[in-house]
């Protein structure tokens, strides 16, 4: 501890410095000559006292040992490190999702699909659909619908225009699948809607 404290810092991260890269680059993706942050400040106590029993005891097979120990950190270190780089990447999207929801809600008549999507973003169909989810709490396409049923209640209460010509301005294919769909979702005709 400094002087006049109680309690002293501690580190959760860790620097690796490697001259001879060649056993991560092949067998471990931890990446090098970087902060690697852990994200617990004692992360690495276990493996120090771990270290600290074997050099008491002195043993024979003392530096296998602490080679193992060495490993199992770095092992577990380089998990972390992907699974951090994993949350970036993830976060990268984001933008690009939300554009894609703005997208969709400013045109709502638009015939989307999934794959329509997805390759505006330039992920996969099954990466876009995961994320979507994990970003908004439901999938694109009941995303959609929801967005063009909130559209369709605004328009019952403030035009006169038929259940046709909402069904159709709000993207629906047919006035009685609107209907259907309406009645579903919310427990009332939309001309019943309209009328409270």
């Amino acid at each position: 501890p400094a002087p006049k404290m109680t309690e002293g810092f501690v580190n959760d991260w860790l620097h690796v410095i490697v001259h001879d890269a060649s056993i991560f680059e092949n067998e471990i993706p931890l990446p090098l000559n970087t902060l690697i942050e852990t994200g617990n400040p004692a992360f690495f106590k276990p493996y120090l006292e771990e270290i600290d029993s074997i050099l008491l005891k002195g043993n024979a097979f003392q530096e296998a040992m602490i080679s193992n120990v060495i490993e199992a950190l770095v092992l577990k270190l380089a998990e972390k490190s992907l699974l951090a780089e994993q949350a970036r990447s993830e976060s990268q999207w984001d933008h690009k999702l939300v554009g894609i929801r703005q997208q969709m809600n400013g045109h709502i008549m638009d015939d989307w699909t999934v794959n329509q999507l997805a390759s505006q973003t330039g992920l996969s169909v099954s990466r876009f659909s995961v994320l979507y989810r994990q970003r908004f709490g439901t999938s694109p396409m009941d995303d959609l619908i929801q967005m063009r049923l909130t559209n369709a209640k605004k328009m019952l209460l403030s035009t006169n225009l038929t259940l046709h010509e909402i069904s159709m301005q709000c993207g629906f294919q047919s006035e009685s699948y609107f209907c259907r769909l309406f009645k579903s979702r919310f427990g009332v005709t939309p001309s019943e809607y309209k009328s409270r």
